[in-house]
């Protein structure tokens, strides 16, 4: 779960993205829609339970600002932040052990 704001900490919306995870993990990478209070959350799933021992991975939070109302970058691409975040998993039907992350997503002035 988390949060996305502009430069000046103001929560946006109509941003979307997913979670990426190295090709190691067997996981399965949600999309991530983010409402109109800039808030997030995801539901990660390991296919396969890793080996002994703590089952965690980190994974790469991307999001981008693809809403039409947000100027493109002058390369053409989208705005966007990533944050690394540490998850562990827990067995089916156990409380997920929640992972809290902020991401900032430095709109020019006048495109937010």
């Amino acid at each position: 779960m988390g949060a996305v704001v502009d430069a000046d900490d103001r929560p946006i919306d109509g941003v979307s993205g997913s979670v990426r995870f190295q090709a190691s993990c067997d996981c399965l990478s949600p999309v991530i829609t983010v409402d109109e209070n800039g808030l997030f959350s995801a539901m990660v799933h390991r296919a396969r339970p890793g080996g002994g021992g703590r089952d965690t991975t980190t994974a790469t939070v991307a999001l981008f600002a693809s809403d039409t109302k947000y100027p493109r970058h002058v390369s053409g691409g989208m705005y966007f932040d990533t944050a690394r975040v540490a998850l562990t998993f827990v067995p089916i039907g156990a409380a997920p052990v929640p992972v809290t992350t902020k991401l900032r997503i430095p709109l020019p002035p006048g495109g937010s």
